[in-house]
Formats: C-alpha cells, structure tokens, sequence
C-alpha cells in the first residue's frame, strides 16, 4: 500500500515512496514497475521525504526519522533516530555552508538539527507549541520557521 509521500530523484530517474509498513518503494520512472523495496525503515505511513543529495534521502515518519542511501540496485538504511515525543516529521530543508545541516520541522512543535557528515541529531525543543509545517532557509545562518500556532520564528544557526 503506498503511503502519503513520494519523491522523484532526478539524477537517478527514479520514484520514491512510502507505504504503512515501514517500506520505501523505489520505483522505475520508465515502466513504473517496482524496481527495490527498502524494508524496516522505522516508521509507519513515511509521511515526507526529502532528498538532500544526489544519493541519500530522509525519511520522516510517526515518532521517527532515517536516513536512506537509495540506488536501483540496492538501497540501505544509514542512521535512523526515534523520540515517541516527535509526532510526525513533516518538512525539511538544507542549510550549506561548511558543513551540511538538514534542519526538521515536527508535528508536536519540536525542530531536529541533523549534521549529514558526522551523523549528530540535536533536538530543539519547544521550537513551536504546534506543528512546523514548513522551514524557509534565507542564507547560510539564518531560517524561518512556522506553525500552525500561527507564528514564524526566525532562526540563526550561530546561536543553535
């Protein structure tokens, strides 16, 4: 069964999706045919994903995020985190500068700061009292963030 999410990768010509059981799907963007399965990726109806390079995406989920190496051949899992306090991991965006962050909004207000090189998660709680619906990267040190308790924050990595 597919999920709530899908992503087109490009440079790989291939479909991603999520399914209610703890599935990706990768998918042939010729023949439409399922071409992979990546099994166990820890959450439930994969809610979003994002593709932060030309090889790795993330996925979030209820209560959980991961990282996914995906090829047509063979796609593994990298890291993956959970927090039962996250809700569902709704939006991402990247911030680059010298080292590359992916920044993750969540359903239950709290934002997750993931560093793509050394693989370091840092919550930041009580970024918002409801859910981040979408994150806004202005330059390398400075995001907007907001919610549906109807605020947008801005944000400077320098102080994070």
């Amino acid at each position: 069964t597919i999920g709530c999410s899908l992503l087109y990768m490009k440079n790989k010509n291939i479909l991603v999706s999520g399914t209610r059981y703890k599935e990706l799907i990768i998918w042939s963007i010729e023949t439409y045919q399922s071409i992979n399965i990546v099994k166990d990726v820890g959450c439930y109806w994969s809610h979003s994903i994002y593709q932060f390079d030309n090889d790795r995406i993330i996925v979030g989920g209820r209560n959980v995020f991961c990282v996914v190496f995906v090829d047509r051949i063979g796609s593994y899992i990298e890291s993956s985190y959970k927090d039962n306090s996250l809700g569902f991991v709704l939006c991402f965006n990247k911030i680059i500068d010298d080292n590359d962050i992916v920044i993750c909004g969540c359903q239950g207000g709290k934002m997750l700061q993931y560093d793509i090189q050394s693989k370091n998660i840092l919550i930041i709680p009580s970024s918002h009292t409801s859910f981040i619906n979408d994150i806004l990267i202005i330059n390398k040190n400075t995001f907007l963030t907001c919610s549906t308790d109807n605020t947008i924050k801005e944000w400077k990595m320098d102080n994070m």
